[in-house]
């Protein structure tokens, strides 16, 4: 992956320059990506930088930074902080450090963003994108063919004999190189070729005392070399040495450490020594980062040599697992695979030193989905301490980032949900989402016309809504023991009370969503009826946290090739009737009741019932603005 440092010194089309004269510590920054931001969009508040990690952002301006321009600048500063911005790049006529205003510098200091300019014309970027996607393809490959060559061998038992040696030789024939595993006390333990010794020997003896004047001399020699002790946690440990007439790239660097780390677990499987899963354990990281890069097929390559067969499938589920703290991951670490064994991924999260990820393949063999959940259930919940988890839906594998941030998602819902345990984002209560004070102000405005009848009738006619908004006034006199007359009654005067048409969707849910938020019991500091008019309906579900829950739920659709999305925003803008909007989508009253029961089957919601309803209405009108939702009589007020 290329580093801003190349893009300044080697990219001379780019008439890339860093700002300031002391920007040397940023030369190293990867830089994953590249957006061109205009200034119109950049004032038009257009620019939501919202991208991976890495991303270098192309301002091109028509003028100065000043006014409103450096404002807006200062304040994408922020954002590219947040999202661990590669660095930010502005034209100019040329190059010069008062390009950006010193308060810019001091905001880009302090968030350690890198300030950069470039007087080329921005067509010279066009083609960085697919130079930076190339690199990064052919790193990830070559890393994988390493790191496949490397895991082959593996030896069946860490103590034999030839293990080391055979693993020095593969390393000295990948790497085109010297390589040398020598002690201080025990002296050469493996060396390739058979010259490696002679070339190494002074370098390693002299590198603990004088590390900087042993490099500097090789390199002067035209040589490069790398030194790793096999385990960095003992004074006297045994030393990787390689040198090669090149120099080492980051994935020659990799490599080298993960052959170190193998090369210290076999060095202490022979002196008696536990810890022979760490290799395992770094190949199992690298495999989960090839998932997470959308990459399953080279995943399963890595993990063929360890656990064949187990990304052998074409969906999986994610859990995420925060421990409370760090210092607790490890032993609950342990306990995972002790339980789960060969039928999961289990892997150290690299971002959170608190949270444990497992990745479970979905198999034919377990055509129910049930496989380990029962079990990590038992696992987090007999935890001491305050161990959470968050799961995901089934996915597909090639969407194992997505079902991570699914998993995510629901992690974070364990707080509201006041359960240690949330299962997927989208099975989450709607209602558990919503603040309690301003939900239940808002419903109480909605029911007031109702509630200002004498309680009896009100608690009636509520009990009768629940059932008669989304039955028969038949089927819903039997439920309740009455006439339908009785019920088709109290439907119309809840009509002409609340200035409502309850055959509208609209107002179903408008409805359905009020009734179900007074059902929950009442909390401390919630407001009583008579209390100030407060928010509206898109107020009350355009947090972050409805979003989330939202777009998990409609997240079930996409890997159906059916416009399903579509199928729904026509049958609710028809007030869900099935043969209105088989005419508006020009398909078969068939094609459409089988889209609908695909989206119950998919989302786990009855649309037959009205909290179903409520959940697929309000995650659309949420995600994608269809159906609208309005409540005309408290817009009026």
């Amino acid at each position: 992956m290329p580093t801003l440092g190349y893009l300044v010194d080697e990219r001379s089309e780019l008439q890339l320059r860093f700002s300031e004269p002391n920007a040397g510590p940023y030369a190293d920054t990867k830089v994953a990506a590249m957006v061109v931001v205009s200034e119109e969009e950049l004032l038009g508040g257009r620019c939501d930088f919202a991208q991976p990690p890495g991303t270098l952002l192309l301002l091109t301006l028509t003028s100065g930074i000043q006014g409103a321009t450096a404002a807006a600048v200062d304040r994408t500063l922020t954002a590219l902080a947040k999202y661990r911005a590669a660095g930010m790049v502005v034209t100019t006529p040329e190059h010069h450090v008062a390009t950006y205003p010193r308060a810019t510098h001091a905001i880009a200091r302090n968030l350690r963003i890198p300030l950069l300019t470039t007087t080329a014309d921005p067509a010279a970027w066009d083609t960085l994108n697919e130079g930076i996607q190339a690199c990064r393809r052919q790193y990830a490959e070559r890393q994988v063919e390493n790191l496949a060559g490397l895991l082959h061998r593996l030896p069946t038992q860490l103590a034999d004999d030839s293990a080391m040696d055979r693993i020095t030789m593969w390393l000295a024939d990948a790497l085109e190189a010297q390589v040398l595993v020598s002690d201080p006390k025990r002296g050469v333990l493996a060396a390739a070729p058979k010259t490696a010794p002679a070339h190494l020997a002074h370098a390693v003896i002299t590198q603990a005392a004088e590390p900087d004047r042993v490099q500097a001399e090789m390199e002067g020699a035209g040589v490069h070399t790398r030194l790793v002790a096999l385990t960095p946690t003992r004074t006297d440990s045994a030393v990787l040495a390689v040198a090669a007439d090149r120099p080492f790239d980051q994935a020659d660097a990799r490599l080298i450490q993960h052959a170190a780390k193998l090369l210290g677990l076999v060095d202490q499987a022979h002196r008696g020594y536990e810890g022979a899963a760490r290799s395992a354990r770094e190949a199992r990281s690298v495999t989960y980062q090839l998932l997470m890069n959308g990459e399953p097929a080279k995943a399963q390559r890595v993990m063929e040599g360890l656990a064949p067969g187990l990304l052998a499938a074409d969906e999986a589920r994610i859990y995420v697992i925060d421990c409370g703290s760090a210092d607790r991951r490890e032993e609950t670490a342990h306990r995972c695979e002790a339980v789960v064994g060969e039928r999961a991924l289990i892997v150290r999260c690299p971002t959170d030193d608190r949270h444990i990820v497992i990745v479970e393949p979905l198999h034919d063999t377990d055509p129910a989905g049930v496989g380990i959940a029962g079990e990590v259930q038992h696992l987090v919940l007999s935890s001491a301490g305050s161990h959470r988890m968050g799961g995901s839906s089934r996915r597909p594998i090639a969407l194992v980032p997505t079902a991570y941030e699914e998993a995510i998602a629901a992690l974070s819902f364990t707080d509201c949900r006041h359960d240690p345990i949330v299962l997927a984002a989208s099975t989450i209560n709607l209602v558990d989402l919503l603040d309690p004070l301003a939900a239940r102000a808002w419903a109480l405005r909605v029911l007031a016309p109702i509630r200002s009848l004498p309680a009896a009738q009100a608690k009636e006619m509520e009990r009768t809504l629940r059932i008669a908004l989304t039955q028969s006034h038949t089927a819903a006199g039997r439920a309740l023991g009455v006439h339908r007359n009785t019920v088709a009654q109290r439907v119309s005067r809840a009509a002409d009370l609340l200035a409502l048409d309850l055959g509208q969707v609209q107002s179903k849910v408008v409805l359905g969503l009020a009734l179900d938020i007074t059902a929950l019991a009442e909390e401390p500091g919630v407001p009583h009826e008579g209390g100030p008019p407060v928010g509206t309906l898109d107020e009350l579900v355009g947090g972050p946290r409805v979003r989330v829950w939202a777009e998990a739920l409609l997240d079930l659709l996409a890997a159906d090739r059916r416009d399903l999305k579509r199928t729904l925003q026509a049958w609710l803008h028809h007030e869900a009737r099935v043969e209105a909007a088989a005419r508006d989508l020009s398909l078969s009253e068939l094609t459409v009741r089988t889209h609908l029961k695909t989206i119950e089957q998919v989302t786990g919601r009855d649309l037959a019932t009205l909290a179903g309803l409520r959940d697929i209405a309000i995650a659309l009108s949420v995600c994608t603005g269809i159906p609208t939702l309005t409540y005309a009589r408290l817009a009026a007020a």
